[in-house]
């Protein structure tokens, strides 16, 4: 059985990155080659008041945010789509999508993806 220190990670001993959208920072809890399943990444994020991601799809993931603070909207294909705290929005694969932080507060919120391939 592996180490149980291999079994935690704390969010405040983890770096900020840059988003692969360029405009926003993450701090990525565990990645990929960490988890040996189909989940792509587990992330936390925010966006700050006024900040946006450009308008993108991923071919084969699903994923999954869920906000924990502020107010914003998610535009998911055709729907626009309110987020306050404890909203969690599904975004299926090759579906349109981005995040507004439009209502003048910070959004904060976790993430990940589960890949179909």
């Amino acid at each position: 059985m592996p180490d149980t220190a291999t079994f935690i990670t704390r969010l405040q001993d983890q770096s900020p990155e840059e988003t692969s959208h360029g405009n926003t920072q993450k701090w990525v809890l565990k990645r990929n080659i960490q988890l040996n399943n189909a989940l792509t990444q587990i992330a936390v994020g925010n966006f700050q008041p006024g900040e946006s991601c450009p308008k993108h799809q991923h071919r084969s993931m699903f994923e999954y945010f869920y906000f924990t603070k502020g107010c914003g909207t998610y535009q998911v294909g055709t729907k626009s789509i309110a987020l306050e705290p404890n909203t969690l929005v599904e975004i299926p694969p090759k579906t349109d999508h981005q995040l507004f932080a439009d209502k003048g507060e910070r959004l904060e919120f976790l993430y990940w993806g589960v890949s179909i391939d």
